[in-house]
């Protein structure tokens, strides 16, 4: 899918500014263009990932479409619930720009979003982006700005495929804190007793806000010997802040070393 959606932007670039295939709709095409790139490698600088990147593209890009109602789903969506922003940016979009295109229109313009995965959405998005782009702007894009559309989608599939990670073990008589970012090493560990004290549950609750700050999924992954009241306590932390808690228990987890 990563090939497409690079093939996609591709066809839209042009080295240097805006460069007209067609008439030109956007009253500012370098403006918008240039604003949308300064947000994106904001974001990228920033570190953000996933549900936090996504929402940064949609503040930032707002002025990329020349249609007012497609802009408008660009600012509801940067503020809707997660399970909202994709039916609500693509809804908006498709309604202002599906019936003016031509056949063959983009795959969006008749998609069942309820039986679309997360992927296939990104994947089909890209599409309707390159036909909006060759209404609005004249269907060429400055080879910067696609290149970091190319790394805002890469970042939003890797914080989606890859939940932050809470890992609670027993070490002693008290516990062992982890936090882990998707597959990679501990980014923190904490020694605790086993009623964990608020400063290792403040530092816990700040570093799972730094890795996702746009909130998403955190997976615990929890020691069966750990008690039920330690478990409470920390989720307790993550819980007002919207996050999706998961939990599973394992035998023995074996938190992974602070590097």
């Amino acid at each position: 899918m990563r090939a497409l959606l690079r093939l996609t932007f591709a066809m839209s670039v042009v080295t240097g500014g805006l460069a007209a295939a067609g008439p030109v709709k956007h009253p500012d095409p370098g403006g918008a263009a240039r604003q949308c790139q300064k947000a994106l490698q904001a974001a990228a600088a920033a570190g953000l990932k996933g549900e936090a990147l996504m929402r940064a593209m949609l503040e930032g890009c707002q002025t990329l479409p020349a249609e007012p109602a497609c802009r408008k789903a660009y600012e509801q969506a940067a503020k809707a619930e997660r399970k909202d922003i994709f039916p609500t940016l693509i809804n908006g979009c498709r309604a202002a720009y599906c019936p003016s295109f031509q056949e063959p229109v983009p795959a969006l313009c008749h998609a069942d979003l309820a039986k679309e995965t997360p992927d296939a959405l990104l994947q089909d998005w890209s599409e309707l982006t390159l036909a909006v782009m060759k209404q609005d702007l004249g269907g060429a894009l400055p080879v910067e700005l696609s290149e970091a559309m190319h790394a805002t989608v890469d970042g939003m599939r890797a914080g989606s495929s890859a939940p932050v990670i809470v890992q609670i073990g027993l070490a002693g008589s008290g516990l062992i804190l982890s936090v882990v970012n998707g597959r990679g090493p501990a980014v923190r560990q904490w020694r605790t007793e086993e009623e964990p004290d608020a400063k290792a549950l403040g530092e816990l609750k700040a570093t799972v806000k730094k890795l996702a700050p746009g909130g998403g999924t955190v997976q615990f992954v929890v020691a069966s010997e750990v008690k039920y009241r330690s478990l409470k306590a920390v989720t307790k932390v993550l819980a007002p802040e919207g996050y999706q808690l998961r939990v599973g228990v394992v035998p023995s987890p074996e938190p992974q070393p602070h590097p």
